[in-house]
């Protein structure tokens, strides 16, 4: 584990390699849910919502462990990077949550509920965006 000491604080990032492990933590269960639709085998009601919970979760951790690897290149520009990219998906995503009932009753829709495996894969995917889009840029 890298630690990088900015003013007294630690940040402590895994390895680069991780970046592989956390994609094939989000590849495998999708593989499995499609290979299952495609071998035709049919789940119950019961197993296919928790197929659906355990596939969301192993999405949540393998997009967290991308967050969390560091780049071969480490520096005090991308750990801004990696702060703002925090603040803003924090931003957005409290925007989401307040603004979609408020969508949802302009446009005449039913107010659903927010489950929170949505919110913390939008997060993460709008925290990954960002921080590679400004990445890119620099």
């Amino acid at each position: 584990m890298t630690i990088y000491k900015k003013e007294g604080h630690l940040i402590q990032l895994l390895p680069s390699y991780f970046r592989w492990i956390g994609v094939l933590i989000i590849i495998l269960p999708i593989l499995v849910l499609i290979i299952a639709k495609l071998a035709n085998i049919e789940l119950f009601t019961s197993h296919k919502e928790i197929a659906k919970i355990f596939c969301g979760d192993f999405i949540i951790l393998g997009l967290f462990l991308i967050a969390l690897t560091k780049d071969k290149i480490e520096d005090e520009l991308t750990l801004l990077i990696r702060v703002k990219a925090m603040a803003i998906s924090f931003i957005i995503t409290i925007a989401y949550v307040i603004l979609q009932p408020v969508f949802d009753l302009i446009w005449g829709d039913e107010i659903v509920e927010l489950k929170g495996q949505k919110i913390m894969i939008g997060m993460l995917f709008v925290y990954l965006g960002y921080f590679f889009i400004q990445k890119r840029k620099r």
